[in-house]
């Protein structure tokens, strides 16, 4: 995180982060702590609008919900991780509720790592330089 930090003071400019989530409420929690810390975030509601987002364009974050209106957040995953661009971003899936069948899956798809809703920011910033860590090795 100290690098997306450093990154951002000399190039005065936010990092892009895409947010999948379809919970206003939710939204607005995770929208405000990516912002604080860097991030430009970008919003999306539906797993359409995400595959299609990130197929066209690179991110420096993104994190997903599993629980989409109309495809489960396991495609978004594995749209980000078939496309050259977002292959290698680190990738957080949250989740009101997760078990560890379904962690395993999104890790097996491509997720960095797995958080439950709601997601301290403490948490959210180890979830991402744990990402950082594994894009480096």
């Amino acid at each position: 995180m100290q690098l997306y930090k450093q990154q951002e003071r000399e190039n005065h400019h936010f990092l892009p982060a895409l947010l999948v989530e379809d919970n206003v409420v939710c939204q607005m929690a995770i929208h405000s702590q990516l912002t604080y810390l860097g991030y430009q975030v970008y919003v999306v509601k539906t797993a359409k609008e995400a595959i299609n987002l990130v197929s066209n364009k690179l991110y420096a974050l993104i994190l997903i919900n599993l629980g989409l209106p109309d495809q489960p957040g396991e495609t978004v995953i594995q749209a980000a991780r078939d496309c050259n661009l977002n292959q290698s971003t680190p990738l957080i899936v949250c989740s009101t509720y997760i078990d560890k069948k379904k962690e395993d899956t999104c890790l097996a798809l491509g997720a960095d790592k797995v958080l439950t809703k709601p997601i301290l920011t403490k948490l959210l910033v180890e979830a991402i330089e744990e990402s950082l860590l594994k894009e480096d090795s």
